[in-house]
């Protein structure tokens, strides 16, 4: 086969090439079957997820052209192609999904977007270059509606404690409108948007509008397409489980966290102010109960519980730039990344 189904540096990029190439031998293949050999290679290990209407979809294939292209490989259908790609590519973690019931399935399934969103980020600098810009853009919209909502009210809650000024737009209508030319009046420079399946046809109308009042649009969402793509300026894959009624979002919730994490890594004095204050004031007015509740009856053998000491924050400021935060109080302890320092 071509040389473009080893495009990519990834290791797994180039083990599900070697597979295709292997599997299909020096069969002589149709236009059609060549493109989709040619997407689950270049794409790997997005791909390798997608089911056989979203890959002909992305592909510009038909539905039966994905499945007589599997059985052209010599596969028993689609899904059996797919799983051996997986296995191949990831090792024999796939190979667990044959056995357990469809409850572990299900979780197994949910698993492999993970290690799907491990294999991204082997080269973080897209994350990295996303959290800068969420960093600098101030206020910071968050735009989201339907099954997509929950990711970006999580990611907006954890942003809001190192950004200081976090806008959520997860309700849709002209209201949404509203709350993106409010926020651009105000400085907004960024709108970060988290858009899953079924991909709802609004929020598509307020990315279109959000870049054409000037904003860029970043994007998570569970496999690049020719939409998406025209009405963002920076999109991040993260795939969703499948193997349910309705899909499962693992790794859209770990890459909203990998986010936050980005953001206050770009900027880590602003990071490291506002979480102290937020202990502060958690502490002073007595927010959360603790990390443990306290047992029903006291033990008298038991110590006495330490007081709580909302000031006593520490710093370690390596070399190089790297830090390291660590709040104690009530609420135990909180770090932002960076590497200990050596004692």
């Amino acid at each position: 086969m071509p040389g473009a189904l080893s495009r990519g540096p990834g290791t797994a990029a180039r083990t599900a090439a070697a597979a295709v190439s292997a599997a299909l031998g020096d069969r002589q293949l149709s236009a059609a079957h060549q493109r989709i050999a040619n997407y689950l290679a270049s794409n790997t290990p997005e791909s390798l997820f997608l089911s056989s209407p979203a890959l002909a979809a992305a592909v510009g294939v038909s539905q039966p052209s994905v499945t007589r292209f599997a059985r052209a490989a010599g596969f028993h259908g689609y899904a059996d192609l797919q799983r051996q790609l997986r296995c191949l590519a990831m090792g024999d973690r796939e190979g667990r999904r044959t056995r357990g019931n469809r409850y572990q399935a299900a979780v197994d399934n949910a698993i492999q977007t993970l290690y799907s969103l491990e294999a991204s980020v082997a080269d973080p600098q897209a994350v990295r270059a996303a959290g800068q810009e969420l960093a600098r853009s101030r206020p910071l919209v968050v735009l989201s509606v339907r099954a997509s909502a929950p990711a970006a009210t999580y990611f907006a809650y954890f942003a809001a404690r190192v950004h200081p000024d976090v806008r959520l737009i997860n309700a849709g209508g002209s209201m949404a409108l509203d709350g993106l030319a409010q926020a651009r009046q105000s400085g907004a420079s960024v709108t970060l948007c988290f858009l899953m399946p079924r991909y709802p046809r609004e929020v598509l109308g307020m990315l279109r509008y959000a870049r054409e009042s000037g904003m860029r649009v970043i994007v998570v969402t569970d496999r690049l397409t020719r939409v998406v793509a025209r009405q963002a300026d920076v999109v991040l894959t993260a795939a969703v489980g499948t193997r349910l009624l309705f899909e499962t979002y693992a790794a859209p919730m770990v890459m909203a966290a990998l986010l936050v994490q980005a953001m206050a890594d770009a900027d880590p004095q602003r990071s490291r102010a506002r979480l102290a204050e937020l202990e502060r004031m958690f502490s002073s007015q007595r927010v959360f109960t603790g990390e443990l509740l306290p047992p029903l009856e006291p033990d008298p053998l038991a110590p006495p519980p330490a007081e709580a000491d909302p000031d006593r924050v520490a710093r370690d400021q390596p070399k190089g730039g790297d830090y390291r935060v660590a709040v104690r109080s009530n609420v135990g302890r909180r770090c932002i990344a960076g590497p200990r320092r050596r004692r």
